[in-house]
C-alpha cells in the first residue's frame, strides 16, 4: 500500500449492492477499479456529444 493511502477508499463514487464481491475485486486488483464513461449524446443518432464526457 502506498505510504499516504488509507486502509479504505475515501470516495468511491459507486452504488454498491453487495460489499463482498466489491471487496474481493479490490483485493484481486490491489485496490484499483477500472474507469467507466457515461457519455451524454446530443440526439438519438449518437454522433455528437451533448457536453464533454467526464471520466
Amino acid at each position: 500500500m502506498p505510504p499516504r493511502a488509507g486502509p479504505v477508499p475515501r470516495s468511491i463514487n459507486q452504488l454498491l449492492f453487495a460489499l463482498g464481491p466489491y471487496a474481493a475485486q479490490l483485493h484481486k486488483t490491489g485496490g484499483t477499479m477500472p474507469e467507466f464513461v457515461n457519455p451524454k449524446y446530443a440526439d438519438a443518432s449518437k454522433t455528437k456529444f451533448k457536453s464533454p464526457t467526464r471520466l
